[in-house]
């Protein structure tokens, strides 16, 4: 639809400056299509000092907003800024226009460059542009960001854990002499909660009601959960059930959602679902940025404590 991989390709700041130079102006604005003119907010612009760049302006005629408004920026000394978002086919429009692979994986916009190598473009809007330039007949990233994942530190968890060695134990044992099904009857009693539907719509009553452990609630809303967590750690038994239904009803699912009245959920599920956000409440000790080496994709997998 907007054919961002037909862009013309501006490798070199003399290029990109002869192509702004070529655009004519939409008839009534000062807008320059960079390439479609049914696109016309896709605008390249030769700004005061001589840079050229290209913005995508929604909003404007013909001028950035402020001075990291740009996606693709080309200075006189050669240099080529890129600061992109990762809205859509921008991989494309990148490739296009410069004439080397980008890409997007991982919530993270890449580049092929320098010998083959995949390296990840800066965050968009960040403090420092990604910078290419031309070195030697080359296309060359002169800053790449340092690549790290989140890692854990098993020692740190270990310790972390041991903290919790009360709660831990009672969920572990509690969990394999309670029925796998925890009935919607159950959760009432407990938390005292007052029905507003009938049948398996209470399903719902439930989820409004209870305190949510799991890692998809941001932890800025889990402070209740924080204090039951505590509280069972003292050895508060009626906080440790509470504790057990919460992870049951965050792990667990219904056999059919239209004739159910409870969640299965075995052991091992609901001491990972406490496990989980322990973890994530002690995530400044447990985990660490490692290193990733060139050319290998970070992984994502603990970033989920981090929400």
């Amino acid at each position: 639809m907007f054919k961002c991989n037909a862009f013309p390709t501006l490798d070199t700041y003399m290029k990109a400056l002869t192509h702004e130079e070529r655009v004519v102006p939409v008839r009534g604005t000062n807008m320059k299509p960079i390439h479609m003119r049914s696109r016309k907010y896709m605008q390249i612009k030769r700004l005061a000092n001589d840079d050229v760049v290209y913005f995508d302006g929604w909003a404007s005629s013909g001028e950035p907003v402020n001075a990291t408004d740009y996606i693709v920026k080309w200075k006189p000394n050669g240099e080529i800024h890129i600061n992109a978002p990762m809205y859509n086919c921008v991989y494309e429009q990148l490739t296009s226009l410069l004439g080397v692979q980008f890409k997007r994986e991982k919530n993270l916009l890449w580049v092929l460059i320098n010998g083959g190598t995949l390296l990840p473009l800066r965050r968009y809007a960040g403090d420092t542009p990604t910078i290419l330039k031309w070195v030697d007949d080359t296309l060359t990233y002169t800053n790449p960001p340092e690549i790290t994942q989140k890692a854990i530190n098993r020692g740190v968890a270990k310790a972390v854990r041991a903290k919790y060695k009360r709660v831990y134990d009672y969920l572990r044992s509690m969990s394999k002499i309670h029925d796998s099904d925890f009935l919607f009857s159950e959760y009432i009693e407990t938390f005292d909660i007052e029905w507003k539907h009938e049948g398996t719509m209470r399903y719902w009553d439930i989820t409004r009601a209870i305190p949510k452990i799991e890692l998809g609630r941001q932890f800025a809303c889990q402070d209740d959960v924080v204090e039951i967590v505590s509280l069972a750690n003292e050895g508060d038994l009626d906080m440790s059930h509470k504790l057990m239904l919460i992870c049951a009803w965050a792990a667990g699912e219904r056999h059919h959602w239209a004739d159910t009245d409870s969640v299965a959920c075995n052991p091992t599920r609901l001491v990972k679902a406490f496990d989980d956000f322990i973890l994530r409440l002690h995530r400044e000790e447990v985990f660490y940025d490692k290193e990733v080496l060139a050319g290998k994709t970070p992984s994502t997998a603990n970033n989920k404590f981090f929400y």
